[in-house]
């Protein structure tokens, strides 16, 4: 089902940005970009009939594959749209922070209008064999609440069931509070409805009329939460410009009376909350009196709640009433009069158990199964949604692939993530968050805190979700292995036997999104394996590539073709043999993680890294031959991690690290480092810092941490250079210098067992003199004995 989610993404979050539309006005082709808006809204509204029908009827599977692929290409078309220039040149600088979304490739305008017009043609033609094919429409998923407001509102009040009560008791509430002197905050919480909630609040009647100014906006599924975005967005939707510096807007907005929607906010931990203080306090600056914020949160969002405080009032959305649940369920299951009787009693039946799912998804999801599936199976089928609901267990293949469509959508995603990134059957945890967060679903904030987070992910759910084709397992891949057309994620094992990729990743281009080879379950380090080298044609044919996954293959180099990969956000070679990476893969604009852990041949990093500007992991653990850092990479100027772990060759890093403002974690444990960069008291974001070296006393050391006030965990290493009482003496204490701090670590080496009395007896004189903070949970000793011993005292508040 991720050409829904894909569709959508497309439709609300690329096309409506304030830079395509002005990019549309520029090139003066407005009018074919509403056309393209126009088709694919159709085609969004027979999407769902489409998926559901598709396993049975071939023409109808060809029809969605056509689809997918003119999703793909629609968004590269969009991304050159992004980033054309008048003179031909780089995107102009307000285009820049929308290029990570889509593509970056320069093109003509009059290759672009030609591509735009056969777009429209293309488009035509599939709306056109979508209503010859007799797919059903979904009205409300035809129109776009954006650009037909009149009409979307009308078919909102007509399609949506059993929400009157809760609309005029939103409505209440916002009367009441225009009583008050300042902004207002209601929070619309609940399992499900609560997007559809908000939206016939924002086209009520009362509201048109009692709000000087509505603004929706989609809050973007981005690494954290961006507060000048939404204050650029809220800006823009009052003044009509497109607003880079807010300020200068000031006077336009300020004193407005406004209904604000934030659609699918996400904050993550609480690190988080001065961002959203931020955005607090311009909204309090800039609204009147009766203004009011109402914020719908991302499904997957924990924290929230305690975030917002107390000032905001909370409205939980409760299940429909079972009158309404019916009424639902009939309007989806499309009962003929003759099947009345017998459905009636079917759904009556299940009602009345206690265990039953009254949610508005829950019905339209079981009207599907009556709608798609042959009467004699309906009984079947209820049971077996009960069953899932009560125990776990999933029902079968059709009823399967209609409650994914009806689940939440960032549900669907991660599911297909988390099989696309199983190793052995089993769920390799840091590669499958670290693509949520690439992708979008969960903040990178969060990715440290769900590490240990079980998915509750059944082996079945992962084994059903292929049934779509665009999901493919090659489990033995030959040069003449062929994958199905509709293919957009695939998964390649590979053994010891492996010589090659298939011929088909080379000699044909493909729509594929994700690309991950895996060895197979019994391979180990006694085989001997081939070396893969992987064809100057092959990332040429995979220019839609947003993940690709080669940890542990036996891959020595990567071709230049890898800078055709323009929309790659994801890129793991970890435990691969590289030995260097190509200047062409600087390209990669767009890439978010870059996976080079455990390369143990691989000696250095291209000159020109700093242009890979979206990068936010940078994953050099291990890479025991790595000697230096290029001086550019202190031009990465959005990374948030670099792990350095173990690069027993790294001597020193580069001067400049005062210039990477967001980095948060620091990993340089266990490298040689004579002393640390002096830009390391600069890094104002910094939380992690781990194998901070320890030069003279421990008095220098607090002294350059000093103005890291966020930092929450610290490793320092090298304590043995602390040999005396008076070294280990400091006026400097830790709940000064550090107050966030709720972790530390020290690592002391000794020779032989004086070493080790000494340092345990200079180490009690460290904890006296430091007088740790309250936050402290917990100091940890580590001495490290050259001869392999190791010996650990714990020590916690």
């Amino acid at each position: 089902m991720s050409l829904a989610f894909d569709l959508e993404r497309v439709l609300l979050r690329i096309l409506p940005m304030p830079a395509m539309m002005a990019q549309g006005r520029l090139l003066g082709m407005p009018n074919h970009m509403e056309m393209i808006r126009d088709r694919l809204w159709a085609i969004n509204g027979t999407i769902l009939d489409a998926e559901l029908r598709a396993s049975k009827e071939p023409e109808l599977e060809e029809w969605v594959t056509d689809v997918g692929a003119a999703i793909v290409d629609v968004e590269d078309l969009l991304g050159r749209i992004l980033d054309w220039h008048p003179g031909g040149g780089a995107a102009t600088a307000s285009n820049r922070s929308s290029r990570s979304i889509c593509s970056i490739r320069v093109a003509s305008r009059q290759a672009i209008l030609l591509e735009l017009k056969e777009t429209v043609g293309r488009l035509n033609y599939l709306v056109r064999r979508g209503s010859v094919l007799g797919l059903s429409k979904e009205k409300l998923e035809s129109v776009d609440p954006r650009q037909e407001e009149e009409e979307y509102s009308t078919v909102l009040r007509e399609e949506v069931v059993g929400r009157n009560e809760d609309v005029e008791e939103i409505i209440d509430i916002l009367r009441q509070q225009q009583s008050g002197d300042g902004v207002e905050w209601l929070l619309i919480d609940g399992d499900e409805g609560k997007t559809t909630l908000a939206r016939l609040i924002y086209h009520h009647p009362w509201v048109q009329e009692q709000f000087q100014h509505r603004i929706w906006v989609d809050v973007p599924n981005s690494a954290s939460l961006d507060p000048m975005w939404i204050m650029r967005e809220f800006t823009r939707s009052i003044t009509g410009e497109p607003c880079e510096d807010i300020w200068q807007f000031y006077d336009g907005v300020h004193g407005s009376k406004y209904l604000l929607v934030l659609d699918d906010l996400s904050i993550g931990k609480e690190e988080e909350e001065d961002k959203w203080l931020q955005l607090e306090n311009f909204l309090l600056l800039v609204g009147a009196p009766g203004s009011t914020v109402v914020v719908v949160p991302d499904p997957l969002e924990p924290f929230i709640e305690r975030i917002l405080g107390s000032s905001v009032r909370n409205y939980e959305l409760g299940d429909l009433s079972e009158e309404d649940w019916v009424k639902l369920w009939k309007r989806q299951a499309l009962i003929r009069p003759d099947q009345q009787e017998e459905a009636n009693a079917i759904i009556q039946s299940y009602l009345r158990n206690p265990s039953c799912d009254r949610s508005p998804k829950a019905a339209m999801a079981l009207g599907s199964v009556f709608r798609y599936t042959e009467m004699n199976r309906w009984q079947q089928e209820i049971v077996g949604f009960l069953k899932h609901q009560v125990e776990g267990v999933l029902p079968g293949q059709e009823a399967f692939l209609i409650m994914l469509r009806y689940g939440p959508r960032k549900w669907t995603r991660v599911v297909l993530y988390v099989w696309l990134m199983r190793q052995d059957d089993v769920g390799n945890d840091e590669d499958l968050l670290h693509v949520l967060a690439t992708e979008g679903l969960l903040p990178y904030s969060q990715v440290e805190g769900v590490k240990m987070m079980h998915l509750n992910v059944t082996d079945h759910a992962l084994f059903l979700f292929t049934a779509t084709k665009h999901c493919y397992i090659l489990t033995k891949a030959y040069s003449d292995s062929t994958i199905p057309r509709q293919c957009l994620y695939l998964r390649m094992l590979v053994d010891s036997d492996t010589t090659m990729f298939p011929t088909i990743l080379s000699l044909e281009k493909n729509k594929l999104r994700g690309l991950v080879l895996q060895q197979k379950k019994e391979m180990d380090h006694r085989h001997k394996y081939h070396i893969l080298p992987i064809p100057e044609g092959m990332f040429a044919n995979l220019i839609h590539l947003r993940i690709l996954c080669l940890r542990a293959i036996r891959v020595q180099q990567l071709p230049d073709t890898v800078g055709k990969l323009l929309v790659l956000r994801y890129l793991n070679l970890s435990r691969s043999e590289i030995q260097a990476l190509p200047e062409s893969l600087c390209k990669l604009r767009n890439l978010r993680i870059l996976n080079l852990a455990h390369c143990e041949k691989l000696r250095k990093l291209p000159k020109r890294i700093h242009n890979l500007k979206n990068l936010i992991i940078l994953k050099l653990a291990y890479c025991t031959k790595l000697q230096m850092l290029p001086i550019s990479t202190t031009g990465l100027v959005n990374l948030q991690e670099l792990d350095l772990e173990g690069c027993r060759c790294l001597v020193e890093l580069p001067e400049g690290l005062s210039n990477m403002k967001k980095l948060i974690d620091l990993n340089v444990y266990k490298c040689p480092l004579n002393q640390m960069s002096h830009g390391i008291s600069q890094m104002s974001n910094i939380r992690k810092m781990f194998g901070h070296i320890v030069v003279g006393g421990l008095g220098n050391v607090l002294s350059e941490l000093r103005s890291l006030v966020t930092l929450k965990e610290l490793w320092l290493q090298n304590l043995e250079q602390v040999s005396n009482s008076e070294d280990a003496s400091t006026p400097l204490k830790l709940h000064d210098v550090l107050p966030q701090l709720s972790y530390l670590r020290l690592y002391w080496k000794w020779n032989d067992m004086d070493d080790m009395r000494t340092s345990e007896l200079v180490s009690l004189r460290v904890l006296e003199s430091l007088r740790p903070n309250l936050n402290l949970k917990k100091i940890r000793n580590y001495f490290i004995c050259w001869r392999g011993f190791s010996h650990m005292d714990k020590r916690s508040n």
